[in-house]
């Protein structure tokens, strides 16, 4: 009984992507090569519909037209695939990741494709860790570190220290409170940045700029953490000069 022969394949899932227009055509240039253009496909799912066309250019007007007020080349999803008798290449961006599958007959072929599409993504800032995760956990940890340890101070305070130490202690305390609430608000107020410089963004009509941290901050934002840094300074300087008299 004849079957299909057996292929080898890859797979890989990267993040934090920022492509535009340009390099979206070089990166499906690259892998289309060796391809009927009849085997190519380019699909996503926009206002609630889901399209299909031969090449990159008809999606896109494809898109325009079914809503041009809403046209504006951002996309959340965009799913490449060109395949044939022996080979296979599969780009499927979904925020916040995009996954490569390739696959063929000659190992070589596979494992080299997906290498060079791979570098390409990679050079649009892709990464094979997600930051946002990365750094949710993080706070998640540090956040139980400082709860236990507070928790622990405080127990000591009221459980075996006097009634005057309590009170020394207790002005000390809010210090780095007020510190910690400050820097909350700071951090509610740059998490917006850090999504953008570290998310993914999809520009299938224009390109992605790239700018510094302090570039992309509105001017709002601006204000807001220079009185955050004189605050945080303030309090500081405010719990020092209280816990030297209380000593």
């Amino acid at each position: 009984m004849a079957h299909d022969p057996d292929q080898t394949a890859t797979w890989a899932k990267l993040y934090s992507y920022k492509l535009g227009r340009a390099q979206l055509d070089r990166l499906f240039t690259l892998a289309t090569e060796g391809f009927d253009p009849t085997h190519v496909t380019f699909e996503t799912m926009q206002h609630q519909t889901l399209l299909r066309r031969g090449s990159l250019e008809d999606l896109v007007q494809a898109v325009d037209s079914l809503s041009p007020e809403r046209g504006n080349g951002r996309w959340e999803n965009l799913t490449f695939e060109a395949q044939d008798d022996s080979r296979r290449v599969l780009i499927q961006f979904e925020r916040p990741a995009v996954t490569l599958w390739t696959s063929g007959t000659d190992a070589i072929w596979a494992h080299g494709q997906a290498a060079r599409i791979r570098a390409h993504l990679e050079a649009g800032g892709a990464v094979p860790r997600d930051p946002v995760a990365v750094r949710n956990r993080w706070e998640r940890a540090l956040m139980l570190v400082i709860s236990a340890g507070m928790t622990a101070v405080l127990l000591w305070a009221f459980l075996l220290a006097s009634a005057e130490q309590v009170r020394s202690y207790l002005w000390f305390l809010m210090g780095p409170l007020m510190v910690g609430a400050l820097c909350g608000v700071g951090s509610a107020t740059m998490d917006p940045t850090f999504g953008w410089r570290h998310g993914s963004f999809l520009n299938v009509s224009g390109e992605v700029t790239r700018s510094s941290w302090w570039e992309d901050q509105k001017l709002s934002n601006k204000i807001a953490m220079g009185a955050l840094a004189a605050a945080v300074v303030a309090s500081v300087a405010a719990v020092g000069s209280t816990y030297a008299d209380l000593r």
